[in-house]
């Protein structure tokens, strides 16, 4: 005799097939979408206009674009160690452990909106840096309004 749980006639098998096939079709979209580094680097813009003296010092900091928040390009060697192992710590504490996905955190957030509770979100580093990186022309990653939908976060995980 089955247990009532097992799976019945090739209906689960069919929608293992189809969810492959999505997410094989999903990976080919996100993975030409990102843009690589030296186009990221071309592309990015600061926020702020630095007014110099003659001398070439600063004299004031003018935000000229209010719709983001960018200072200036930062090498990481120029970035705190501090600093960077606060916002690994903060944001992604298991960030050495894993390939780009947590998937401890994201069945935690998975098990927490099964059952209606606040959760912390399953997105890593990684995963927030392909959300960012998403180009202009493709806004799929990118997050809306009303947060980022299901087909957005496995964008994510197969970009992460």
């Amino acid at each position: 005799m089955r247990p009532h749980c097992a799976p019945r006639g090739d209906a689960p098998v069919r929608w293992r097939r189809a969810l492959a096939a999505a997410c094989l079709a999903l990976a080919s979209t996100v993975s030409l979408a990102l843009p690589t580094f030296d186009e990221v680097r071309a592309s990015f813009r600061s926020s702020e206009t630095l007014v110099l003296s003659r001398e070439g010092e600063v004299l004031q900091r003018l935000r000229t674009d209010a719709t983001v928040r960018r200072g200036q390009w930062l090498g990481l060697a120029d970035v705190s160690p501090a600093l960077r192992q606060a916002l690994v710590l903060s944001e992604d504490r298991r960030f050495y452990e894993h390939s780009g996905v947590d998937w401890a955190a994201v069945s935690a957030a998975a098990w927490g909106n099964l059952w209606n509770q606040r959760t912390r979100g399953a997105s890593t580093l990684t995963m927030q840096l392909a959300g960012l990186l998403d180009g202009p022309d493709a806004d799929f990653l990118r997050q809306g309004p009303g947060g980022r939908s299901v087909p957005q976060k496995l964008g994510q995980a197969v970009a992460a």
